[in-house]
């Protein structure tokens, strides 16, 4: 499958029954969009990185979501888990690599 296949299935796994939130980015070079689906506790992150590599920290995050797997496509990778994060404080941080596509599903 081509990179395209793999950006629109890592989108595609968004739960259903999720509602888009309002989100932002300080970042130039970074595209983001975030869903959640309160009745389950699920929450989705999506960001682009345009440019690059750069550590990423998403702020205002529930009390309720506690870690995230963090899924890459970019030029090697078709939708890979590359690692979990944990929540702290509201706050989470990892590196994204240069123009890489990242979702971040709660568990």
């Amino acid at each position: 499958p081509t990179q395209r296949f793999w950006n629109l299935k890592q989108l595609g796994n968004t739960p259903a029954g999720s509602f888009w939130l309002p989100v932002s980015c300080d970042r130039p070079g970074i595209s983001c969009a975030a869903a959640a689906h309160i009745a389950q506790n699920l929450w989705s992150i999506h960001l682009v990185n345009n440019g690059a590599a750069r550590t990423i920290t998403i702020e205002g995050i529930p009390d309720t979501a506690k870690t995230f797997d963090v899924y890459l496509t970019d030029a090697l990778h078709g939708m890979q888990r590359m690692e979990t994060v944990s929540v702290k404080d509201g706050k989470l941080q990892f590196v994204a690599g240069k123009q890489a596509y990242y979702s971040l599903f709660s568990r």
